[in-house]
């Protein structure tokens, strides 16, 4: 029998978590999942995780804890919340938060923590489900320890190809919105160099195949109608709450801005725009009963 690597702790085990638990499991570490929805643990212990019904418990079995949860505040209730993290770890346990989140929340746990002697640290990732998948995933670290980082890296090297460190702790946070940001935008401002197009009879297929050679090419480019598929086969597809989550990282950036007295005046016309541009391109997506595929299209986030 193989000898357990450590015993690593897992909260949300949604569309990324489920497949990082899944590559942790097969570098033969002992995973531990926390979850609100049932079906999800049940999917992850289906592939070798064991499920948790308290945060207490993950905690004290854990050595490391990831936290993959959806929003700024379900991130505060985990770590800091009632029957939180903080409550019952001890000073040897760390956690590592991978939600996008503003770089301010994890700040603030940091504050909370060191009074308890605990870690935090953040490591958002980039690549989507097929990133999570496949195990190639980009990690950004945000750390005050360069030890904390050098401690995550193994296990991160299960999960991703790319892994950076930003510098300290919120710094993880604060590159991925700003990538975030240039992507978000330059998908919007691509929607409407579509209707430009259009507008003069020149379909969107003719575009991007002069884009993908000439000075507009980009990731969105690249990958043309990424965020259109992520709409259609997205866990929240179907619902309002995925033209949020799909901007959240633009909101977020701005606000994260903010809070250091810097201004952000396109990306805040982008938030303003973007759940309606999105909404706009997803029915017109519908009612074309298509999910678009053009030679530029991969499967990469």
């Amino acid at each position: 029998m193989t000898t357990s690597k450590g015993r690593i702790g897992f909260i949300g085990v949604g569309t990324m978590g489920r497949h990082m638990v899944h590559n942790l499991i097969k570098g033969n570490y002992e995973v531990f999942v926390y979850d609100r929805k049932q079906e999800a643990l049940d999917y992850v212990a289906a592939i070798g995780a064991t499920p948790v019904e308290t945060l207490k418990e993950l905690i004290e079995v854990s050595e490391t804890v990831f936290v993959a949860v959806l929003t700024d505040d379900q991130v505060k209730s985990v770590i800091a919340g009632e029957g939180g993290l903080l409550e019952y770890a001890t000073p040897e346990k760390l956690i590592v938060v991978n939600s996008s989140v503003n770089p301010q929340t994890v700040l603030s746990m940091v504050e909370l923590a060191i009074q308890k002697g605990i870690n935090v640290i953040d490591a958002p990732m980039s690549g989507g489900e097929p990133g999570a998948i496949e195990g190639t995933l980009t990690f950004m670290v945000g750390s005050n320890e360069q030890q904390l980082f050098e401690r995550i890296r193994p296990i991160l090297e299960h999960l991703g190809s790319n892994i950076f460190y930003a510098g300290p702790t919120g710094s993880g946070e604060a590159i991925k919105l700003a990538n975030n940001l240039m992507a978000l935008c330059n998908n919007l401002i691509a929607l409407e160099a579509v209707k430009l197009a259009k507008g003069y009879g020149i379909s969107e297929e003719q575009l991007m195949e002069v884009a993908h050679l000439s000075t507009g090419n980009s990731f969105i480019v690249e990958n043309w109608d990424y965020f259109g598929n992520m709409m259609q086969t997205h866990s929240l597809a179907g619902t309002r709450e995925v033209y949020k989550f799909l901007t959240k990282d633009i909101k977020l950036a701005v606000e994260s801005a903010n809070a250091i007295d810097l201004s952000l005046p396109i990306g805040g016309l982008c938030w303003q725009l973007s759940e309606a541009e999105l909404e706009a391109r997803d029915k017109s997506n519908i009612e074309s009963g298509r999910l678009y595929n053009s030679p530029f299209t991969s499967q990469l986030a």
